[in-house]
């Protein structure tokens, strides 16, 4: 709805499920999410995300990059989730 086709496609609604399903993880632990990303990743921007690139297409998009970023922030979340899922369990 809105987002760019990679991100839309490879992280966001990967992100949303596994938000509605966070309490039911934390409540059968020991609870598993496996997620994938590819090298692509290092094919983001340097600077990282690009939050604002998320909405529309800029006139320097590089589907790329584009594909690269949507993989990083798969990267990123699975670290989070795993941050977090661990101090919910306490180990």
């Amino acid at each position: 709805e809105g987002f760019e086709s990679h991100i839309g496609i490879n992280h966001i609604g990967h992100f949303y499920l596994t938000q509605l399903l966070e309490p039911l993880l934390i409540n059968s632990a020991p609870s598993r999410v496996v997620a994938t990303s590819s090298a692509a990743a290092q094919g983001a921007p340097a600077s990282g995300i690009d939050f604002g690139s998320w909405r529309e297409k800029t006139p320097d998009y590089e589907d790329g990059a584009a594909y690269g970023q949507s993989k990083l922030a798969n990267v990123l979340f699975a670290r989070e989730l795993s941050e977090r899922l661990r101090a919910q369990s306490g180990s």
